[in-house]
């Protein structure tokens, strides 16, 4: 099934929002894998697991566990992006604080940052056709325009 990534999960890997891909799997719940904040590095210096960064990733943790939890652990996709990746696509944790004053109030919300792909907008086509054809800006314009 085709999917757009709803999120910039790794910017430099090009994995953004907008990032198309298809689901070519689905990875078995595993409480040892899921995103954490950096903690946990191997002998190289490299995160063992997913990294959550920002002042909130201790929170967006504990709401990943939960989002597994409350679905009874369900598995989670494995998508192959256009660009070749192949990632696992865990839960991910939007916070924003609401307030002004500390302490402040968390509005957090936590999804799989996955949406089918087959029905996409007018611009994620064009840009899909500007990656795809190797034109010159006149052509790709009467593309669009057609």
């Amino acid at each position: 099934m085709r999917v757009v990534l709803q999120a910039n999960l790794e910017p430099d890997a090009g994995l953004v929002n907008g990032s198309q891909g298809s689901i070519v799997g689905f990875e078995p719940y595993d409480a040892k894998k899921l995103p954490t904040k950096p903690e946990g590095r191997d002998a190289a210096g490299i995160p063992t697991v997913a990294v959550l960064r920002g002042a909130h990733a201790k929170y967006a943790e504990q709401q990943i566990k939960a989002f597994g939890d409350r679905n009874n652990k369900q598995p989670w996709p494995i998508v192959k992006f256009d660009n070749g990746l192949v990632r696992t696509i865990f839960a991910d944790c939007t916070a924003n604080e609401l307030g002004n004053e500390e302490p402040y109030s968390l509005l957090s919300r936590t999804q799989i940052p996955l949406i089918a792909g087959y029905a996409i907008t007018i611009h994620k086509s064009q840009v899909r056709m500007k990656y795809l054809c190797e034109a010159d800006k006149h052509t790709l314009t009467c593309l669009h325009r057609a």
